[in-house]
């Protein structure tokens, strides 16, 4: 039980933790999503009613995954590709003792 709650806990913190860090890239319904998705979450680790602790960390855990995939997929679309450079030289080097 105890171990239920402090993993909820942890993850409530994490989930705050990177809700600050990507503030920027979150719009504003996933971050709303979020957000009452911990507030569900620390009333039922309040209660300490452990079938919600259960279900709520399993949904914010999902919530999480779902967002961060698409902040991700933001990110490669946003990145350029860099051009590769297969060109390779041969040198000729003497080898000095």
């Amino acid at each position: 039980k105890i171990q239920k709650l402090n993993e909820a806990d942890s993850l409530i913190f994490q989930t705050e933790k990177q809700i600050t860090e990507f503030d920027e890239k979150l719009d504003e319904n996933d971050k709303s999503r979020l957000e009452n998705n911990i507030k569900e979450l620390k009333e039922v680790c309040k209660e300490e009613d452990m079938e919600g602790v259960e279900e709520l960390t399993e949904k914010l855990n999902s919530t999480w995954q779902e967002i961060s995939a698409k902040l991700y997929q933001q990110t490669e679309e946003s990145e350029p590709t860099q051009p590769k450079n297969d060109e390779t030289t041969d040198v000729e080097f003497e080898e000095v003792k």
